[in-house]
């Protein structure tokens, strides 16, 4: 039947016919579409566009009495002919009603024709569930027929203010807007008219719950790979069809879905976007926005602070150093500095939710990928960034950029000296020659000589730290490169660097304890690091750290503690805070030779780490406190 009604009319007698009556004396086809006639209503939704006696109150009505509820032939036969009248009737007057309403927005006609069909908002919803039933019996041309055309005229009615909170109380809208979204077409410019599913979801689930997106979720198929998968798909169709010159317009209700869909306290969804790449296609998104959009849409602000928060949603919920590099990767910096060109334009709160995500950055700068990454973003940035600056006065966002860039800088500096640095001491006589040409020692791998004589006349003193450092390592796994090489040679550099501070204090609050009895905390999890002392007998992990079934992570932790509080040997244990997605990892290092000694001809690369192990943190009750406050 639908096949039917898509045929070419020219070759209807009927049809000819009428369209010529028509021409002559309206009122007759009108009274004959009334009456029921499929070929009239034909004739008159694909002339009312063109025909101001057809735009009126009294065709429209013809047009919402086809597509009562209680017209629906239920249940369905395609050879009974009621059935198959009804269908074609509700049919060109869905047809119609998209004609009416696609004209200029000045159009008079265009607002009546709107109001009046939300007035009919019952029957079209009921016509566009039966319709979506129908429509898997089709093939698939006539499926995408149908799709758009149901599609649009929903979208009609949520467009008339009014009528919203009817359609959105109407009882299985969610259920069919999910329906509705999953099937929508990949976009093409030619199809400017594709993505009215995706506005009816953001209307839907503006303000969704979990158990809303678990509902939307059944509806659109079942499985959370399958709506992330949807929703990324529509996001990369358009990056895709219209590429680096193409219109911004059809990329902001898909970043709206995004961040409906991330809106619930559950990861799930999340975690599924992460899979199917939503860092990199938000992040170009975002690009797109920030380098072109003040160029071609009235106002950016409102989609550029979506695609942030957006952003930031993702980063969190997983791997934050893997989804941050991608994220940098992709040109998170460049829009920074596009933004920054155009902080005019916003009002302090906006700058302030901008500058979370570079507040995260900063977090992130103790993990070498990051660090890597965010020097390699800075360095591509092909515009001078400091005139930009020079024309921003105090803004929160200038200066987590300001913060960002130099400790970045700083970072980096540390890691290509580190990386370059090939020298190693002989841990007896001190003689300083590439570490290839020490020997190890056998059984910690760790302590280097530069002869059997060497090695010979400092058992006495390694032994010990020898046993402490093989027995830690076998628990602990100790990973000896790449990120966690880099966070532990940060800590005992950042521990050096701020020793004065570091003594002041501990004899300010730990009078009566030696510098030995005293451990170093960094929180790194601040945007502005803190730093610290603690006492080691007072200092327990339990509290702290998530607890897992095997417990292995405080056991090793609790045995890193007890060496440093009971060996002989002179070593100091740094505590440090960070970031990872949304927990907080507390990493325990244990160095040799104590830093409290201070031995001026020692550098940040002639320390051993003798122990190393991290965990996972128990944050219900932790905030990140104000870089003012630390």
């Amino acid at each position: 039947m639908i096949e039917a009604l898509l045929c070419d009319p020219g070759s209807n007698p009927e049809f000819l016919e009428i369209e010529n009556t028509l021409r002559r004396n309206p009122a007759q086809v009108i009274r004959r579409a009334k009456d029921g006639s499929v070929v009239a209503l034909q004739a008159i939704a694909q002339s009312c566009r063109d025909m101001r006696t057809l735009q009126t109150r009294a065709v429209v009505d013809v047009f919402c009495s086809h597509v009562s509820a209680s017209k629906i032939p239920r249940p369905f036969f395609e050879s009974s002919p009621s059935a198959l009248s009804a269908l074609g009737c509700a049919f060109w007057s869905f047809t119609a009603m998209n004609e009416l309403t696609d004209m200029p927005d000045v159009s008079t006609s265009k607002t009546r024709c709107t109001a009046q069909i939300a007035e009919a908002w019952d029957g079209i919803y009921h016509w566009t569930a039966f319709f979506d039933e129908l429509s898997p019996q089709l093939p698939r041309k006539e499926q995408k027929t149908i799709h758009l055309l149901i599609s649009n005229t929903v979208f009609i009615v949520t467009q008339h203010l009014p009528a919203r909170p009817r359609v959105l109380q109407t009882p299985g809208i969610l259920e069919l807007a999910a329906s509705l979204w999953v099937k929508e077409p990949k976009y093409t410019s030619a199809l400017e008219s594709i993505g009215q599913p995706t506005s009816l979801v953001v209307l839907v689930l503006k303000s969704a719950d979990d158990a809303m997106l678990d509902r939307f979720v059944d509806a659109a198929g079942g499985l959370r790979a399958r709506v992330a998968r949807a929703a990324l798909s529509h996001l990369h169709g358009v990056l895709k069809e219209e590429g680096p010159e193409g219109p911004l317009w059809p990329i902001v209700p898909h970043l709206h879905v995004l961040r409906c869909l991330t809106s619930g306290e559950s990861d799930s969804l999340r975690s599924e976007m992460l899979k199917q790449r939503g860092v990199p296609m938000v992040t170009q998104a975002l690009v797109a926005l920030a380098t072109r959009g003040s160029h071609e849409l009235s106002d950016t602000r409102g989609p550029i602070q979506l695609a942030l928060q957006l952003l930031a949603l993702l980063i969190m919920t997983g791997d934050g150093v893997r989804w941050l590099c991608s994220a940098l990767h992709e040109g998170l910096l460049r829009a920074y500095a596009e933004i920054l060109q155009a902080t005019k334009h916003y009002d302090a709160a906006q700058l302030q939710q901008m500058a979370e995500l570079l507040t995260e950055v900063l977090r992130y700068l103790v993990y070498k990928p990051v660090v890597k990454a965010v020097a390699q973003s800075l360095h591509e940035i092909d515009m001078d960034i400091g005139v930009a600056l020079r024309r921003v006065k105090g803004s929160v966002l200038k200066e987590a950029w300001l913060s960002m860039e130099s400790r970045s800088k700083t970072q980096a500096r540390l890691k290509d000296e580190w990386d370059a640095d090939k020298r190693g001491y002989c841990d007896k006589c001190r003689r300083c020659a590439d570490r290839t040409a020490f020997k190890q020692c056998a059984r910690c791998k760790d302590a280097l000589y530069c002869s059997e004589v060497c090695q010979t006349a400092d058992w006495h003193i390694h032994k010990t730290l020898c046993s402490i450092r093989t027995q830690l390592s076998l628990r602990a796994n100790l990973p000896t490169k790449g990120t966690h090489l880099f966070l532990q040679r940060l800590a005992l550099h950042d521990a050096r660097q701020n020793l004065a501070v570091l003594r002041s204090e501990a004899r300010e609050d730990y009078p009566s304890a030696s510098l030995h009895e005293i451990g170093v905390a960094l929180e790194y999890n601040l945007p502005t690091p803190r730093r610290s002392v603690f006492l080691l007998d007072d200092y327990y992990v339990s509290e702290y750290i998530a607890s897992t079934e095997e417990g292995v992570a405080e056991a090793r932790m609790e045995s890193i503690i007890h060496v440093a509080r009971t060996t002989t040997q002179s070593m100091t244990l740094i505590e440090c805070t960070t970031v990872l997605g949304h927990k907080l990892i507390l990493t325990l290092v244990l160095v040799y030779p104590s830093i409290w000694d201070a031995r001026g001809d020692l550098g940040d690369l002639d320390y051993r780490v003798v122990a190393f192990e991290m965990a996972e943190m128990v944050r219900s009750d932790v905030e990140y406190s104000d870089a003012s406050d630390a």
